[in-house]
């Protein structure tokens, strides 16, 4: 629990949940979780003229009549066929959905430079103008094929219009994204009131689920990264404070919450296990979060771990998991830009809003005509049939200790395709490790004593 709060946000968590709903109220029982879509509008460059000057209204037909029609190849981008295949994927989920989660990045990297690349002029308004016309159709493409069931986002790295981890507080992207978001992806769900403030000052917000004493909350840690712009520091304490007052509030009223969030905690695992010697030993790990936001954050799930009932992350691209004192579920790209498979996942839930069993899914880029299909369950994967919150606990010493599941886990971490820093026996250590040991220290000790 953080000892001083601000007055603003002790305010804000409190007033958010005046009623609580009946604890017989019904949970979502089938979500979706999809993450880093990197929708690339330039894949077929002769159509960027006509889509700058056209309304988005427009854009699907002038995809639609590209030259581009096959999902694209391990290492690009999400091109227009491929996020087509995500929305019919999303479409036709059978049970159907009662929610989704989508855990952040929306716009391809290096978004600003491509665009700059084909303009005729060097003009940034231009840029940005394109950048949110691009984001109105992902989002509008993401809600068509959901009709009324509601999307709960958080931000990622290159959601803004300057580049990676360019987002400041009170950014005019989140100005000109607040009701593209709560329309287009809450559907008009969720409290104006308490979004609309949150959300412009810091990409923030908490949100019930119509029909259920469920909470979720939309966290920003965009702004933890190391990689933030200076600046961010007071808006940085400002939200951890408002999320410890909003937990707080969540459990007073009796009410669950789910998290969704970007960058998680812990290392980067991937430039971490690149920098390992020739015995597979570390000596400064990379980290996702900068320490001190990552430990006031850390403390506020251990304070709330009788509240938090699950939380989904994204950023890795890969299918992952870390454990802090929840299960941070990592969520497969949609995008193959890291060399892996695009995918998602599909969770079942228990009537307490707890995690029960998920079944990934993946696109096979080798063949042209292929869709998303069931990949693997974990429970059956695993041989693991409690719910989630304890399984994949237990999951982390047979990682170790028996060849098989470690051999699985391996081949699905990229779904099912070895992405572009495939993991070796050399760097394995670096890859265990970071599921629990989230601290820099701690991930240095565990990996050159493995």
């Amino acid at each position: 629990m953080i000892s001083l709060r601000s007055v603003t946000a002790v305010l804000v968590g409190a007033s958010l949940f005046t009623a609580c709903s009946s604890s017989s109220s019904p949970p979502p029982q089938t979500v979706i979780a999809i993450s880093d879509v990197h929708f690339d509008p330039f894949t077929d460059r002769s159509l960027f003229a006509s889509l700058q000057a056209a309304p988005v209204t427009e854009w699907a037909g002038l995809f639609a009549s590209s030259r581009v029609t096959d999902p694209g190849t391990w290492g690009g981008p999400t091109n227009y066929p491929l996020l087509q295949r995500m929305t019919t994927a999303l479409r036709t989920q059978q049970p159907r959905p009662t929610i989704v989660v989508f855990s952040g990045d929306i716009l391809v990297q290096d978004f600003s430079s491509l665009f700059h690349l084909l303009a005729p002029t060097q003009d940034d308004a231009a840029m940005r103008a394109f950048a949110l016309k691009t984001v109105t159709f992902v989002v509008q493409q993401i809600r068509a094929s959901l009709g009324t069931t509601p999307v709960y986002f958080t931000l990622g790295n290159w959601d803004g219009y300057a580049g990676s981890f360019g987002l400041l507080p009170n950014d005019p992207f989140l100005a000109d994204t607040e009701a593209l978001f709560y329309d287009g992806f809450l559907a008009g769900t969720a409290d104006r009131v308490t979004f609309q403030p949150t959300y412009r000052a810091g990409g923030y917000y908490a949100a019930e689920v119509p029909g259920s004493s469920l909470v979720v909350v939309g966290l920003n840690t965009v702004f933890l990264a190391p990689q933030s712009p200076s600046g961010t520091e007071a808006a940085v304490t400002q939200e951890l404070e408002w999320l410890d007052a909003t937990l707080d509030a969540a459990r007073a009223s009796g009410r669950p919450v789910w998290l969704v969030l970007h960058v998680p905690p812990g290392g980067d695992l991937a430039t971490t296990g690149s920098d390992v010697d020739p015995q597979g030993h570390i000596t400064q790990p990379t980290m996702m979060l900068k320490p001190e936001p990552q430990a006031v954050l850390l403390a506020i799930l251990a304070a709330h771990r009788d509240v938090v009932t699950a939380a989904f992350t994204g950023h890795t691209h890969m299918d992952e998991y870390r454990l802090a004192a929840i299960a941070l579920q990592g969520i497969p790209g949609v995008t193959p830009l890291m060399g892996n498979s695009p995918g998602f996942k599909t969770f079942t839930v228990s009537p307490d809003t707890k995690l029960e069993d998920y079944t990934s899914w993946t696109l096979d880029l080798g063949d042209p005509s292929a869709t998303f299909q069931p990949y693997y369950t974990f429970s059956t994967a695993y041989g693991l049939a409690d719910p989630l919150a304890s399984s994949l606990p237990a999951l982390l010493p047979q990682l170790r200790s028996a060849p098989g599941l470690q051999a699985g886990y391996r081949e699905r971490y990229g779904s099912g395709h070895a992405p572009s820093k495939p993991i070796t026996d050399l760097d394995w250590p670096v890859y265990w490790c970071g599921i629990a040991l989230l601290g820099q220290a701690g991930l240095t000790d565990c990996v050159n004593g493995y």
